[in-house]
């Protein structure tokens, strides 16, 4: 109900699914164009070490960045 359109009766909230991924998106877009950036340094260095975006690593506590990234990843690089 709380997702249903106000017009049928609901409160009109959007599902957080369907921005949640085009935002996951473009965290990975800036990743890949942004290197310079320091937030994608810091995730770099924490995460990926010397390996490649898309090489990605289970760790054992990623931060809730990082777990949107690897979400990201799974479905647009291994449901194709």
């Amino acid at each position: 109900m709380v997702t249903t359109p106000k017009r049928f009766g609901g409160l009109g909230i959007h599902e957080a699914r369907l921005t949640n991924l085009p935002l996951l998106g473009k965290l990975v877009w800036n990743m890949l164009h942004n290197k310079d950036k320091l937030w994608v340094k810091v995730l770099s260095h924490k995460y990926m070490g010397n390996t490649s975006l898309w090489m990605n690593k289970k760790h054992n506590k990623p931060s809730i960045t990082w777990r949107g990234y690897s979400t990201c990843h799974y479905k647009f690089c291994c449901k194709v």
